[in-house]
């Protein structure tokens, strides 16, 4: 198994185990290529960095693959890692140390070292033994930035026995001094007891820290006084800065600095808003990012936040100390974030209120100078006028009934001529490609109706320009015996009009007779108030008619009910080859707006020749006299 290392434009192959680590990959070929120490370079995978810490069986790496290695851009400094050491009963201690740093040195900073037995250093899968402290690095187990775990155990690879307290003695017992290479060294300090060496040590050292646990808490039974001492003293912002810290990794310290920041920076930004001075503890976001986390609810307290055990809430009290205060946990933040490399960007800031003095909230402000449209639009003149030369067209006198009456249903059951109601010119003369030119242009402009912006006007007026407007309404009345009654109407008139021109026809006996007008498919009862042009009656329609109170007659034949002259005018025409119903005239549409008139087309007429007429003359042929 090999990889294929690419620096510069030249490849070195480097053979590999599947237990090799990707840095001794990177050093095996800085090897090859004759590369100093000096200079830091990583490996890239198709444009992506590769983890130097793990094994090359999971870097997922195919055997033969092309990496590149690439000099780190402004690496000469030293990266810090976060470096966290789990003892052997469980406790942790932390601190930040140079990549370049070994792990003699580490445990030496921890007082792990010199130890009473020997013990090896459990990374990921890997063991690191006693004799090879002083001459691994950080660096050389691939660990350039970030954080880093390393787990005690007994030089067989076993957790030892040991008891847990010959192990915190060791960790109690010392007090580690910051070291002058690591910039940020953090731990969450515990009360000293008056036996502790922290009396002993010189005041010319800047802090005094001592490793604290974070998984397993340890502690030694205390009085009830002491306790409660303990309980109401209020850890300072800086405390509670490290310990959430030393508690968390680097990635949930990010979110949990993020928050408090935001909190923070609310409170400055509108200090006598109540609603960013209080904070529920039961709100997902808070306790996902602030309030399971240990440390962020002691920053808060810091500040002067304070729980209200009834509600539950975090509340800040108003004071005159509040802004300074705050002004100091933002700057505290602030540190943590550039040493959290947070970017600027995503750190919330203090809004300040900047107020115009010019401005006067009692005056008018304009800013359109350009005059703007007064009264009806357009489009909204053209509707009226629409409106307006419709009412004149369709006017108000009523027509002329023209009352028909058929007995035989096979004669009623004829259909209204349609054929006389086309304006748009015969369709017998326009052959498919007319008609299939036609209905493309009337898509085409539908379509680029519906892509612009339309108002409500504009979609009206182009109804109103579409509509046909007729003067009279041919209504059809089938009673149930089939006989037909037709009569001519105005479209204005109600269903209650024709319902009394029914009546009109009845005889005398038969007028009190009560019925209802209705229309099929669906069944639908007409209401006698509406309008046929409401009911959409217009210009013909077939209703049907249903009775109330049936009429009784000793002979009941067909159409008994209507009047005798009625009777005698439905004889007279029965003999007619042209039923009556259809010698009625079909209600003629108008048009609101005159359609462009198109000019008759003018066939030419072929006059016969001479020669043609000389032929027709003479006799053919073919005729034998």
């Amino acid at each position: 198994m090999a990889l294929n290392v690419e620096f510069k434009h030249q490849s070195k192959r480097v053979k590999v185990t599947p237990g090799t680590t990707m840095f001794q990959v990177l050093a095996e070929a800085r090897e090859q290529f004759g590369l100093s120490d000096s200079s830091q370079y990583q490996l890239l995978h198709r444009s992506k960095p590769i983890d130097l810490s793990i094994p090359f069986r999971l870097t997922g790496i195919s055997n033969n693959a092309s990496v590149e290695m690439k000099e780190l851009e402004g690496a000469d400094e030293v990266q810090q890692v976060r470096v966290c050491v789990q003892l052997r009963d469980g406790k942790r201690v932390q601190a930040s140390f140079g990549s370049d740093e070994s792990i003699e040195r580490i445990l030496t900073f921890f007082k792990l070292l010199p130890a009473p037995e020997q013990f090896s250093l459990g990374f990921l899968r890997r063991e690191i033994e006693a004799h090879a402290f002083a001459t691994t690095t950080l660096k050389e187990l691939g660990i350039m930035s970030g954080s880093a775990m390393f787990r005690v155990q007994a030089p067989d690879g076993q957790p030892s026995s040991t008891s847990s307290t010959q192990n915190s003695s060791v960790a109690s017992t010392h007090t580690i001094t910051a070291s002058s290479q690591s910039p940020h060294v953090s731990f969450a300090s515990s009360k000293p007891t008056p036996s502790s060496p922290l009396s002993t040590t010189p005041k010319s050292l800047n802090r005094v820290l001592q490793p604290q646990t974070e998984d397993v808490e340890m502690k030694e039974p205390v009085d009830e006084e002491h306790a409660s001492n303990m309980e109401t003293t209020v850890m300072s912002s800086y405390g509670a800065l490290q310990l959430l810290r030393d508690s968390n990794f680097d990635a949930v310290s990010r979110a949990a600095v993020t928050t408090l920041m935001k909190i923070v920076t609310n409170i400055l930004s509108n200090p006598e808003n109540e609603k960013v001075r209080s904070i529920r503890l039961s709100n997902a976001a808070f306790y996902r990012n602030v309030g399971q986390v240990k440390g962020g609810l002691e920053f808060l307290k810091s500040v002067g936040f304070a729980v209200v055990p009834e509600t539950q809430v975090l509340v800040l009290s108003p004071g005159p100390s509040d802004k300074s205060v705050l002004a100091e946990g933002l700057r505290l933040l602030s540190i943590e974030a550039d040493d959290l490399n947070i970017s600027p960007d995503a750190r919330p800031v203090v809004r300040e209120k900047r107020e115009d003095p010019n401005f006067d909230v009692f005056k008018t402000q304009i800013t359109r100078v350009q005059m703007q449209p007064r009264g009806p639009s357009t489009t909204e003149v053209l509707v009226d006028a629409l409106k307006s030369k419709q009412d004149q067209l369709v006017g108000h006198e009523k027509p002329p009934r023209s009352t028909t009456v058929v007995l035989e249903g096979r004669r009623a059951n004829s259909p209204i001529n349609l054929v006389e109601a086309s304006t748009d010119g015969e369709p017998g003369e326009r052959n498919d490609a007319q008609l299939l030119i036609s209905s493309l242009k009337a898509r085409r402009e539908e379509m680029e109706k519906t892509k612009n912006f339309r108002t409500q006007a504009m979609r009206e007026l182009d109804d109103l320009k579409r509509k046909k407007v007729f003067q009279t309404a041919l209504i059809r009345v089938q009673f149930p015996d089939r006989a037909v009654m037709q009569a001519t109407f105005h479209p204005n008139e109600t269903i209650r009009d024709v319902m009394d021109h029914v009546t009109e026809c009845l005889a005398d006996q038969y007028k009190p007779s009560r019925f209802y007008l209705y229309v099929s498919p669906p069944t639908q009862k007409l209401a006698s108030t509406k309008t046929l042009a409401e009911l959409n009656l217009v210009p013909a329609a077939l209703t049907y008619l249903s009775w109330l109170e049936t009429p009784q007659a000793e002979v009941a034949s067909i159409g008994f009910y209507f009047r005798r002259d009625l009777l005698m005018d439905e004889h007279a025409e029965s003999k007619e080859s042209v039923g009556p119903l259809q010698k009625a005239a079909y209600p003629k549409p108008l048009h609101l707006e005159t359609p462009p008139s198109a000019e008759p087309r003018v066939e030419p007429t072929r006059q016969p020749s001479s020669n043609a007429q000389a032929k027709s003359t003479k006799k053919p042929s073919w005729l034998k006299l």
